[in-house]
């Protein structure tokens, strides 16, 4: 029998895994471990915003099965990722293949989207889990520059 810590990790892990792969072949063009492992860190914040909404959702930390559930809805935009980074930077270098990629991106979502709403089994449990994990999202990554930029548009 699998570990229930452990379950609940491995999935978490391994799309900040791909994340961190997938950067460093579009920056570097190779698997780069100074990349890999910084990317990591950062991008670390993106499994955990959507576990704090999957707890919102449940009231409470969720179970490790739950988690590793969850994180199947993610398998969409990874195998996306690993086929844009395959192709690398040029992978956009024409109109015809921007738009390949902008739909393959829609479809994607779709997909995902799917999934995400079977799992939650209401939209209402999906819309709470998207306004606590994508505001926690955006107050960190966007938390750096916000303040600057509001600051500068209000004339502060």
């Amino acid at each position: 029998m699998s570990n229930p810590g452990w379950l609940g990790w491995r999935r978490p892990l391994f799309t900040v895994l791909i994340f961190s792969c997938c950067i460093s072949l579009l920056t570097q063009s190779r698997l780069s471990l100074h990349i890999v492992g910084s990317t990591a860190i950062y991008w670390s914040l993106v499994p955990l915003a959507g576990i704090a909404g999957l707890a919102a959702v449940q009231r409470g930390w969720p179970k490790a099965q739950a988690v590793d559930r969850f994180f199947v809805g993610y398998a969409p935009w990874l195998l996306w990722m690993i086929a844009f980074a395959i192709y690398g930077p040029g992978a956009v270098g024409t109109p015809a293949a921007f738009t390949f990629w902008e739909v393959a991106a829609a479809v994607v979502l779709l997909w995902s989207c799917w999934i995400d709403y079977r799992f939650f089994g209401s939209a209402g449990k999906l819309l709470l889990h998207r306004a606590v994990s994508w505001t926690m999202f955006n107050a960190i990554f966007a938390g750096s520059w916000i303040r600057v930029e509001i600051a500068e548009r209000l004339g502060l």
